[in-house]
């Protein structure tokens, strides 16, 4: 339920993804959403505001798109932050466009931009990782 710690081989873009199909009750998901709620904080205002049958949509828009189906524009714009939280999302992409895994372009990110507005969260969850 927490997230891995981080460490150069770490994935936690696919474990926010793992950790999402497995929440199969709205407390799951809400559980989930506090745990990681720094690297995931666009996620938590959305999950704990969902009622019963907002869950239900979203697992039932989750299925979908874990089958490779369009879930369709209305669920994306609901959900998509819940799929893909855009700090995963931000990382993900640029470790895919210099082909190195999540982790280290995580931690390269949290040395080489520490002050910058966007990523002031990320050098101390290195720094705790390191602990």
């Amino acid at each position: 339920m927490n997230p891995p710690a981080l460490g150069y081989l770490s994935e936690q873009d696919k474990a926010w993804s793992a950790a999402l199909r497995a929440a199969t009750t709205l407390e799951d998901l809400q559980a989930l959403a506090k745990a990681w709620g720094r690297w995931t904080p666009d996620v938590r205002g959305i999950v704990l505001a969902m009622t019963a049958a907002d869950f239900a949509a979203f697992r039932d828009g989750l299925a979908k798109e874990s089958r490779g189906e369009f879930a369709g524009e209305e669920y994306a714009r609901r959900f998509s932050a819940v799929l893909m939280p855009e700090r995963l999302f931000e990382i993900s992409l640029r470790a895919a466009q210099f082909g190195v895994p999540f982790g280290t372009m995580a931690i390269r990110i949290a040395e080489v931009q520490p002050h910058h507005q966007k990523w002031r969260w990320l050098p101390a969850l290195v720094k705790e990782s390191e602990a």
